[in-house]
């Protein structure tokens, strides 16, 4: 949710709806599932918000559309200024990655 205009387009989210500091929020995944059942993306609300009278917390594909955004996402470097906790994701993937690589 660091980039704000990318998020909430791709979401098909108002804008008005994704907050300036996301990590300021006490509970970002819980914020995100609410903001979700408003989505006007069918297959977004299906992946990311539980099924009504599920004990899960999360829907049953919650990562799904958030590893598509940041797949297909052309400004991740605005999320990844504003965002200490994926520039850290970023850095561990990166890391991950090259040492995969260098195994083969």
């Amino acid at each position: 949710m660091a980039d704000r205009h990318s998020f909430a387009k791709f979401f098909k989210l108002p804008l008005d709806k994704i907050p300036f500091n996301p990590k300021q929020l006490d509970h970002p995944k819980e914020y995100l599932i609410n903001i979700m059942k408003k989505s006007r993306q069918k297959t977004f609300r299906r992946y990311i918000v539980p099924e009504k009278d599920s004990r899960a917390i999360v829907g049953k594909s919650y990562n799904s559309p958030l590893f598509e955004f940041i797949n297909t996402s052309r400004e991740y470097r605005k999320a990844y200024t504003a965002s200490d906790i994926l520039r850290r994701f970023i850095h561990v993937m990166e890391d991950y990655c090259n040492k995969r690589l260098s195994n083969k």
